[in-house]
């Protein structure tokens, strides 16, 4: 199909859906609550509806917007827009312009008001708004400090694993499957029938590496008989390095990382790819789901001889930095301490939304709403990092070197001045850090550096195009035999990540903590700098009844004492929240829905198991059996339900497949799978990994400011053709590509992205200079490989879409190729359907 038609169709599709789609019912002037009297319509509908959805945010306490719904006084006052209610005029009030009409935006929170609610308010307005004013209105809908217990805070159990009907044994292959079944045969559904090979293996590679398979690799593994050829083929792809690619870019995500500051300014971050590379690296090494969070918060105390415990605490600082507000500010004032308190927020964010599944940043202004978590609980959070702030921090014993570098080894030497006597070779030398350890010397003219360990020194040539020939060859013949080897930059490292510390330069009035001790964090009523109360030290929350929530233990000047005390609570076997988040993000990732739906908010705002019992076994399982997520990605894509193909026809709901997973949902590829797949199949795709990002534009020298031009055809640069997780990436200005493909820019956590079909996204697909110009080298490709067209055709399919055509589609494309030519061919299968979605 010609992307016109699939353009048009796509159209045509959103038309007919918006067409369609259910909106709000006429108004129903038969109801029996528009027609009760005045005085019963605010007794039976109006006092309950305003009780139950507006007083929690609208009181006397917690004016929002500055209305109070309780009284009739208050409503008719109004707030900071004017007054709710204008009595015999609902149009003029805003009561009505929130609630009514597709603009409304209120309530905040839950569903919105029925057609019957709205008539019913609309009425009571129309009669004169009468409002006995004998006692206030309370609100009865959720409570400021919920009482009882919410699953999400329930101690952790081990369910038992359901029977299996002995019908159905031969289909179950793990615990998974029990949980699962059990749930559908309640329900009254069947599973869908296994998925056929290639499409399995299909799901089965992007969901591990983010890389297609080979039409080779999926003959290979149709054509095995063994029985354990799916199980090895899983170890294989856990193994694979594009394995950590993969979910990093889940992970990074979630924790709205990129390499730009974000807000006004937007400068670039240089050293914020350590990080990336750190979830990489941590992910591919299988690292303990502890030690991973760990690190992540208090690495570099709890871990400090670790250069890799340093990079990730890049993680706390991996969100949006407002560079104006820290360094330009006049320094203490009130604008300063503003943005300290908003960075210390993202911080909070972060932390608890990524690990617990908390949405603590609720209870800055006051109680949380829905949840157990108070105002104070929120402070004493920002008091666990008021010792920090976001700067280019020194990564002791590793060095810098980029995709030029070159090396020598050499014995060491015995003494500091035969290093000195080294370094003169090159230049003039200084050095940097001398331990019983490590060696480390450092040439500023040139880019020399020499690290000695386990006996042999280590020379470093960072900038080795520049390095004058004379310099190498006194080196080669100082250390006869010693070759030089060229970088590869699987093994990169830096000297400086973007991360939290307490020690660094004054930048204009940014100043670090007075003595590297943490500043006072206060009580902050309605969440205001201008109205501080008392101070507050640090602590977490104190929704888990079974973990103490304040660090009363902690030395009060010990910034680092603070970060290691949360991470030690967030980690805590006893602590539900962080297994149960965990399990519900890999299982997220690997269905499109989480059994949460809601990963990034297990309150009472957010949505409640579809399998509670299968999410808590998970969690144990997890918790107590080694922390492996290479495990639990085993555990799961072994599983028969993990296997299915689509439901057959005349079976379940789309609805009921995604709530029971009874059969698989059709997904499409996300923005970087879509444009790695691309250079994949061109034979352009650069494997190449870690090291800085490469970028896809230039940059405007403009003072105070980044602007940010992308060019016209990226990809003909072969800098740019690594895997798109390695790419620069800018807040607020995605490459246009990748942002209509709904990547997410970094600026806030995203745990679900949006998967949307749109006509743009056809236009973009068949005229982007990246889909064009590699088509041109896919069909270089087929060229080299195949003569003739009929030949070219099979080549194409195969490399593109891992089979062979059918004589259908032979016979429709071979004389489009004879008139076209073969790269219009490829241009057309980049753009199908079945090359951008799974399944």
């Amino acid at each position: 199909m010609t992307l016109c038609a699939i353009a048009a169709t796509i159209a045509a599709g959103t038309t007919q859906l918006l067409a369609t789609a259910p909106g709000p019912a006429a108004a129903n002037s038969s109801s029996p609550v528009a027609e009760a009297g005045s005085e019963d319509l605010f007794t039976k509908a109006v006092a309950p509806l305003l009780e139950s959805r507006c007083v929690e945010c609208h009181n006397s306490e917690d004016a929002s917007g500055g209305l109070n719904l309780q009284t009739r006084t208050g409503a008719m006052t109004g707030g900071d827009s004017g007054p709710a209610i204008v009595p015999a005029d609902p149009d003029s009030g805003t009561l009505m312009y929130h609630v009514a009409g597709s603009d409304a935006d209120m309530p905040a929170s839950g569903d919105p008001l029925t057609t019957e609610q709205i008539d019913a308010l609309a009425s009571w307005i129309r009669q004169g708004a009468p409002w006995p004013e004998s006692s206030p209105l309370e609100a009865t809908g959720r409570s400021t400090r919920p009482s009882g217990t919410w699953w999400a805070f329930e101690p952790l159990r081990r369910p038992d694993v359901p029977d299996v009907p002995p019908e159905y044994a031969h289909w179950v292959r793990t615990p998974i499957d029990a949980f699962i079944l059990h749930r559908q045969l309640e329900a009254g559904v069947a599973p869908a029938p296994v998925a056929d090979d290639r499409t399995l293996l299909r799901r089965l590679y992007y969901d591990l590496t983010g890389l297609p398979p080979t039409f080779q690799e999926i003959e290979d593994f149709s054509n095995d008989p063994a029985e354990d050829a799916y199980e090895r083929l899983v170890d294989r792809l856990l193994a694979s390095p594009h394995y950590g690619e993969r979910w990093a870019r889940h992970w990074l995500d979630v924790a709205h990382y990129a390499d730009t500051n974000g807000y006004g300014s937007n400068h670039i971050r240089k050293n914020a790819w350590p990080y990336r590379d750190y979830v990489i690296r941590s992910l591919n090494d299988d690292k303990t789901y502890t030690r991973f969070v760990e690190e992540q918060i208090a690495g570099d105390c709890l871990y400090p001889d670790s250069s890799d415990a340093v990079i990730a605490c890049g993680f706390l600082v991996a969100g949006p930095w407002d560079e104006a507000g820290h360094c330009n500010a006049n320094a203490g004032s009130l604008t300063q301490q503003t943005t300290q308190y908003n960075d210390r927020d993202d911080i909070i964010t972060n932390v608890m939304t990524t690990f617990t599944s908390l949405t603590v940043h609720c209870a800055r202004c006051h109680d949380h709403k829905f949840d157990p978590i108070s105002q104070e609980d929120y402070y004493c959070l920002q008091a666990v990092f008021a010792g920090i702030d976001r700067t280019d921090r020194a990564i002791d014993g590793n060095i810098r070197y980029g995709p030029n570098a070159r090396w020598w080894l050499v014995p060491a030497l015995a003494s500091l001045t035969t290093l000195l006597v080294l370094g003169s070779v090159v230049g003039t030398a200084v050095v940097l850090r001398m331990t019983t350890r490590i060696r480390l010397l450092c040439c500023t003219a040139t880019g020399l550096a020499v690290v000695a360990s386990a006996g042999m020194w280590t020379i470093w040539i960072t900038d080795y195009h520049d390095l004058p020939l004379r310099v190498e060859r006194r080196i080669e013949r100082k250390f006869p035999g010693m070759a030089p080897i060229r970088f590869d930059a699987r093994f990169a490292s830096a000297a400086k990540v973007f991360g939290p510390s307490s020690s660094f330069p004054p930048n204009r009035s940014f100043h670090p903590p007075e003595g590297g001790k943490p500043r006072t964090v206060n009580f902050l009523a309605r969440g205001s700098i201008s109205q501080p109360e008392r101070e507050v030290g640090p602590g977490t929350v104190s929704c888990i009844p079974d973990l103490p929530s304040r660090f009363t233990q902690v030395d009060i000047d010990d910034e680092g004492a603070r970060r290691i005390a949360l991470a030690e609570w967030i980690v805590d076997r006893r602590n539900p929240l962080t297994w149960r988040s965990i399990v519900n993000r890999v299982w997220q990732y690997h269905f499109g829905r989480g059994l949460v739906n809601s990963p990034n908010d297990f309150g009472q705002m957010g949505m409640v198991p579809t399998h509670p019992e299968l999410l808590d076994w998970l969690a144990v399982e997890f918790r107590d059996n080694g922390q492996s997520l290479k495990d639990l990605h085993r555990l799961i894509v072994n599983s028969a339900v993990y296997r299915q193909g689509l439901p057959a026809a005349g079976g379940p709901t789309l609805e009921q497949s995604r709530q029971l997973y009874c059969g698989a949902i059709p997904q499409r590829l996300e923005a970087e799978a879509i444009r790695d797949s691309i250079l994949f199949v061109s034979g352009r795709l650069d494997l190449q990994m870690y090291g800085p990002g490469f970028r896809t534009f230039t940059l405007a020298d403009i003072p105070l400011v980044s602007i940010y031009h992308y060019a016209d055809n990226p990809d003909e640069d072969p800098q740019t053709c690594r895997r798109a997780v390695y790419q620069l990436q800018v807040r607020a200005d995605t490459e246009p590509l990748m942002s209509l493909l709904d990547c997410p820019d970094g600026t806030q956590s995203v745990a679900v992205r949006d998967e949307t079909l749109t006509g743009l996204q056809a236009l973009a697909m068949m005229n982007s200079p990246l889909v064009v110009g590699e088509a041109r080298h896919f069909a270089e490709r087929v060229a080299r490989l195949a003569s003739d067209t009929p030949s070219q055709l099979n080549m194409a399919f195969q490399l593109a879409l891992g089979r062979l055509p059918s004589p259908e589609e032979r016979e429709l494309l071979q004389p489009y190729a004879g008139r076209h030519g073969i790269a219009n061919v490829c241009r057309m299968l980049l753009n199908t359907n079945e090359f951008l979605f799974i399944d």
